[in-house]
């Protein structure tokens, strides 16, 4: 479903009832290279963060299965992950550029609350990760540097997640916006 409401224009997207179902989106083309300085903001709320898996951020694929079928990410890519079945109670940071690191960002989301998730490409070495809420109050922030793409891997804009029960899972999204080098928030 689709609407307007107190955050913006949203879409509306859920599972099926089937466990390891997945749903989501993603950028028909490429979005950004790790050499490429760019500021990337997901805007998004999960209805509810019990027995499921979720990625938002840069795929070099635009499989949304690539992101979120495990906790290991099946491509390489950075962004944001939450799993229940990996035990998080905090939304992590991930990257993989062959190998994964996860780290948390201590940051403990609340089921249907609207996010901004910005992820900002510093250099091919470096990635800038922030959280605010939907009225634009700072509530994390880091920075990830091990274990990146490739200066030239083509990376996909992603929002995806999976249930990991018989029940189906929502995800709203608002808006995923990219700016590069020279533009500003």
């Amino acid at each position: 479903s689709s609407g307007i409401d107190t955050v913006g224009r949203y879409y509306t997207q859920a599972t099926s009832a089937a466990s390891a179902n997945n749903a989501g989106w993603s950028s028909a083309t490429a979005f950004t290279e790790m050499d490429c300085p760019t500021i990337v903001v997901f805007n998004v709320s999960f209805a509810e963060l019990t027995s499921i898996r979720f990625f938002v951020g840069l795929l070099a694929s635009g499989t949304i299965d690539n992101a979120s079928n495990s906790d290991t990410l099946a491509s390489h890519g950075v962004g944001f992950q939450f799993s229940t079945a990996r035990g998080d109670t905090a939304l992590q940071v991930v990257s993989n550029g062959g190998s994964q690191t996860v780290a948390t960002t201590g940051y403990t989301l609340v089921a249907g609350t609207p996010y901004s998730l910005e992820l900002q490409i510093v250099s091919a070495s470096s990635v800038t990760w922030r959280i605010y809420s939907a009225a634009g109050a700072s509530l994390a922030n880091g920075t990830i540097s091990a274990n990146l793409p490739a200066a030239t891997t083509d990376l996909y804009a992603m929002f995806s997640w999976e249930t990991q029960t018989t029940a189906a899972k929502t995800c709203t999204t608002y808006s995923c916006s990219a700016y590069t080098a020279g533009m500003s928030r």
